[in-house]
């Protein structure tokens, strides 16, 4: 998946910039009460890697792709808003837990 980033931000060291798909969530036709949902697990937000940090410390690699689809911590990082309108979520590498298998 080609990906580019338009956001006018570039991550540092071991930053990860995303795009979640957390608007998608609430398009859905279930309707889930907000108690249920923050009782739930915090870890089930969903994105697609835009930019990777330079990774500089010994040893130390990415555990995602640029365009790979992750799975990382709800409360994660910081939200800001791309020179392009839209929204993304700054995390560091380890706040990301899963990556989309390719098939």
């Amino acid at each position: 998946m080609q990906i580019e980033n338009n956001s006018g931000w570039e991550p540092v060291g071991q930053g990860v910039l995303l795009r979640a798909f957390e608007l998608l969530e609430r398009q859905s036709k279930i309707v889930v009460p907000e108690d249920a949902e923050e009782s739930s697990s915090t870890c089930d937000t969903k994105g697609v890697v835009v930019a990777i940090g330079a990774y500089s410390w010994k040893g130390a690699t990415p555990r995602a792709k640029v365009g790979q689809k992750v799975m990382f911590t709800r409360f994660a990082g910081g939200v800001l808003r791309g020179s392009d309108g839209y929204v993304y979520r700054l995390v560091h590498g380890d706040a990301i837990y899963a990556v989309e298998k390719q098939t």
